[in-house]
């Protein structure tokens, strides 16, 4: 377990999550307007703070706190290359302080827990809630004293625990979360949900209509070729397999796909904005691709912001099909893909959680509910 000397290093450190990087030649901002009024200084307009420095309260020594999170937790909010990176990110997306983007970490893709981003998923809010607080209230525990030593007396030994007691709440008694560490947690703790176009099947497909400039994008989840699950079915022990798809629909201009099309068909992640309000909920306003182009010699970041006119799910049942030839032996084969159920997903959406210590299993005294 690291110890809060080493982390405490990191406290004014901004939020900082594997993203796109460097300048952006091709940021499309659907409302002109809307982009005019969000071109707001940060330095003017702090972010909401979730929890204040009198609140925070110390881990207890009883606490059961999984250490995996918190040092993934702490391992992307101290790399500072992430960090510019991250802010680059934003800025392209000309986001307010009080709006946050949930694309989830490229490095929990390759992690046994995949985990994807998915707004059904109701607990992943107050997962990255308790994630965020205890690493704080972790840095507020106190460090650990080495024992009174042989040739030490016990007046020098408490002068040296009375420093050390006040270096640490110097160090950390203005400590506070804001709404930038609920965004680090909740990509932390998720994968990105990406597609490509290099297997264009029923489960997979980037595709774009000129007439209607509707670009479409779907992939299985986890991702699975149809090609794969279909040769299953010849074998005799293929027990049927159910395969999720996310469908995105949406307006893309003919402009942006001459110039864009390529690069997204070559691997785009879907993320989410969401705005904070005052009762310190968050609503999923609009949905995000992030790509990158390869026309210059650096590849420079695709981010594009957009009301989707279709998002949902599709689960699909495939199963297998037996017949018997004439001279009695048996043939498999995969029987018509059925349609289990579609789920609709609304945007805009409001979660129904409200951050901060309203919803932690820790609260302190006088920290109210609403």
């Amino acid at each position: 377990m690291a110890h809060a000397p080493i982390w405490v290093a990191c406290l004014m450190v901004p939020l900082c999550v594997t993203a796109c990087s460097k300048k952006d030649n091709h940021v499309y901002i659907p409302d002109e307007a809307e982009a005019l009024s969000e071109r707001i200084q940060t330095q003017s307009n702090p972010v909401p703070v979730l929890v204040t420095a009198e609140q925070l309260q110390p881990l207890a020594s009883s606490d059961a706190v999984d250490d995996g999170p918190l040092e993934s937790f702490h391992q992307q909010l101290t790399d500072k290359q992430q960090q510019a990176d991250w802010q680059t990110f934003r800025q392209q997306l000309k986001l307010k302080p009080d709006q946050i983007v949930w694309l989830g970490s490229q490095r929990r893709r390759f992690k046994e827990d995949f985990n994807p981003v998915d707004l059904r998923h109701t607990d992943a809010y107050p997962q990255a809630n308790q994630l965020m607080i205890n690493y704080f209230r972790r840095l507020k525990s106190p460090n650990s004293i080495e024992v009174q030593g042989e040739l030490e007396t016990t007046a020098d030994y408490q002068q040296r625990l009375d420093a050390a007691q006040q270096q640490h709440q110097q160090l950390t008694g203005k400590l506070k979360v804001d709404l930038s560490h609920l965004e680090l947690a909740l990509n932390v703790l998720h994968a990105p949900v990406c597609f490509n176009a290099d297997d264009q099947d029923a489960y997979n497909a980037i595709e774009y209509d000129a007439d209607h400039e509707t670009l479409s994008l779907r992939t299985s989840i986890p991702y699975v070729t149809e090609k794969e699950v279909l040769a299953q079915a010849y074998n005799p022990n293929f027990d049927g397999q159910q395969v999720e798809v996310l469908k995105v629909e949406l307006h893309y201009p003919l402009a942006q796909a001459k110039s864009n099309l390529d690069d997204l068909k070559r691997g785009t992640c879907l993320g989410y904005l969401l705005q904070l309000d005052a009762g310190q909920r968050l609503t999923v306003k609009q949905l995000i691709l992030s790509a990158y182009s390869s026309d210059t010699a650096i590849p420079q970041p695709i981010v594009y912001r957009f009301q989707p006119q279709q998002l949902g799910y599709d689960l699909y049942q495939e199963q297998q099909e037996v017949t018997r030839r004439e001279d009695g032996t048996r043939d498999y084969h995969p029987k018509p893909r059925q349609l289990l159920r579609s789920t609709d997903i609304p945007i805009p959406q409001q979660i129904d959680y409200r951050f901060g210590l309203a919803n932690t299993s820790v609260e302190t005294q006088g920290a109210s509910d609403e």
